[in-house]
């Protein structure tokens, strides 16, 4: 695509050009990249202010993509427009969101030739992606996802190392996904990448709000601020004729419903429009009744845990905005499996002679506090909880999450999660802090993750439950600049083969 025909697309952003000349308009464009390393011959660079105060700003860069000879730089700092030689540039009010918007017309909006839906909140967004995508396929839809554990299909995942990646990345990943014959994609949407406008050129079908706790705090500032982020989703982003699915008594129904816009709200009250009722829940699985605007169909799930009902009602709600059925919905539901390290059971031999061993990425107060009561109602003896807090991240939810294993479980291990840049025993210490001290004699400090894993199921009994939280799905553990190879799933794996009673 020449370089005039990108541009045209984003007038209603741009403020002021420079250098642009007939031929700089005809060069053809194979790149849009906030990359100055990607900077060549038929690239447009994206200059950017940093996402924080300690972020590198984009623009100290425009020299290097000059001595590159891209194609056209834009910019967003207008003082930088004196740096303009011979190279093309183009001043908008945001670059962000025009590398955003420049990305998905390169490549043809493929956005918009399939269903693509979104999910955002603080937990649970990775179900209800595989959820929804499981539902799909079951429907004969071939279907994707696109988040924290990768991108592909279910069954076949390419990691790109964050939540929801940058434009550059998602639009030729969309525009793959509609050459191999996708129907559906589902992607997790992060609050940073609301932030920073990775998804601004995304034509979404549909947008659902899982929930929102305490995280990501050191990003946003307060918990106001990170709502107003994950909102941005709905209010600024989901096409005003598409469904927004919502949990029945979250505010943002309510400014929803007074936004007159399209919504699913999903619930356990009679006024829900995506309910579920004549709840079971046994160490086997939940079963239930799906309401979908009064059409009801059982769904008989693997998956057990009000949050994880909760993640089902919600992977309903979008499901029924692309179309399918409650009956379709109900038998999608009821053969899906959880993604890897949520609330992954580790399996050995003899497991009725064992002590129930489960890895789960729990690592924020509510996920840990959720997935500790649905624990403890099929513990016959102990609870025994392994945790601890990632370093250069939220410090608040630190005591939090002391205070939620000791006033469930029977028996804490705090450890290391991934320290990065801290130290472990100070990070240990922040965690205790929130503890009483009464509840501190069942608590043990052991900053080696792999030793605390081992004696935490060597320390339980055959009705025991120990629950590793904190990684789940993670292969690594991120000490200083180094990632070391880390898997809580083998590490368990090794220390259940060998427990002995």
């Amino acid at each position: 695509m020449q370089l005039q025909e990108l541009l045209k697309n984003i007038q209603a952003i741009v403020q002021k050009q420079e250098a642009l000349t007939d031929d700089s308009y005809k060069q053809t464009i194979e790149s849009v990249t906030l990359d100055s390393k990607l900077a060549k011959p038929g690239v447009i660079f994206v200059a950017s202010k940093g996402a924080t105060d300690a972020s590198q700003d984009g623009h100290s860069f425009i020299k290097q993509a000059q001595s590159q000879n891209v194609a056209c730089i834009i910019i967003e700092n207008q003082n930088y427009l004196s740096a303009s030689s011979h190279i093309p540039m183009v001043l908008v009010k945001n670059s962000r969101i025009a590398a955003a918007q420049l990305n998905e017309i390169l490549y043809a909006n493929p956005s918009r030739s399939m269903n693509v839906c979104a999910v955002t909140g603080t937990n649970g967004k990775t179900t209800v992606s595989f959820l929804t995508a499981s539902i799909m396929q079951n429907a004969g839809k071939k279907s994707a996802v696109v988040g924290t554990l990768g991108a592909g299909d279910i069954q076949n995942l390419k990691y790109f190392g964050m939540t929801t990646p940058e434009a550059e990345i998602l639009s030729p990943l969309l525009h793959d996904f509609y050459t191999e014959h996708y129907e559906h994609v589902t992607m997790e949407v992060s609050s940073h990448a609301l932030s920073t406008h990775r998804v601004d050129g995304i034509t979404f079908k549909a947008a659902a709000f899982t929930n929102l706790s305490v995280d990501h705090l050191d990003f946003h500032g307060d918990l106001h601020q990170y709502r107003q982020a994950k909102q941005r989703l709905f209010e600024e982003l989901l096409p005003p004729q598409n469904f927004a699915v919502v949990p029945e008594n979250d505010v943002l129904a309510k400014q929803l419903q007074e936004q007159k816009h399209p919504m699913l709200t999903w619930g356990y009250e009679k006024h829900a429009n995506i309910r579920a009722f004549d709840i079971k829940q046994t160490m086997q699985g939940l079963v239930f009744v799906l309401d979908i605007h009064g059409q009801k169909a059982e769904v008989n799930s693997q998956l057990f845990g009000s949050y994880n009902l909760d993640n089902m009602l919600c992977a309903a709600g979008l499901s029924f905005a692309c179309g399918l059925d409650v009956a379709t919905i109900a038998q999608g539901l009821s053969h899906a499996q959880m993604p890897s390290g949520r609330t992954e059971r580790i399996m050995s031999d003899n497991l009725s002679q064992k002590p129930t061993v489960f890895v789960d990425f729990a690592h924020t107060p509510d996920a840990l506090k959720k997935v500790l009561v649905a624990m403890k109602q099929f513990t016959k003896s102990r609870l025994i909880v392994v945790f601890g807090c990632g370093g250069d991240r939220d410090k608040s939810k630190r005591p939090q999450m002391g205070f939620i294993a000791t006033s469930i479980a029977d028996m804490t291990f705090i450890t290391s999660d991934n320290p990065r840049h801290e130290d472990s025993a100070a990070i240990m210490n922040a965690i205790l802090s929130g503890i009483s001290t009464d509840k501190q004699s069942a608590c043990q400090l052991i900053a080696d993750r792999q030793e605390a894993i081992k004696q935490a199921i060597a320390s339980a009994q055959v009705n025991d439950i120990v629950v590793i939280a904190g990684k789940g799905h993670e292969k690594t553990q991120q000490i200083g600049n180094l990632f070391h190879p880390f898997d809580d799933v083998i590490i368990a794996k090794s220390a259940l083969e060998n427990w002995h009673t």
